[in-house]
């Protein structure tokens, strides 16, 4: 991606041992406003950026 500005933000993720699941740790992560994302297969996400 190639942009004139600045992002910041972080992702936190975490392991369910027990099932094996990845996920998105909602309460610490911090995306950009214009950058959401999608659980788009078992443990692979999906992350659009909307300018």
């Amino acid at each position: 991606m190639s942009t004139a500005q600045d992002l910041t933000g972080s992702v936190y993720f975490t392991y369910n041992q027990s099932t094996g699941a990845v996920g998105i740790n909602e309460d610490k992560s911090q995306l950009p406003d214009a950058l959401t994302c999608q659980r788009s297969d078992g443990n692979r996400f999906t992350f659009t950026w909307t300018p």
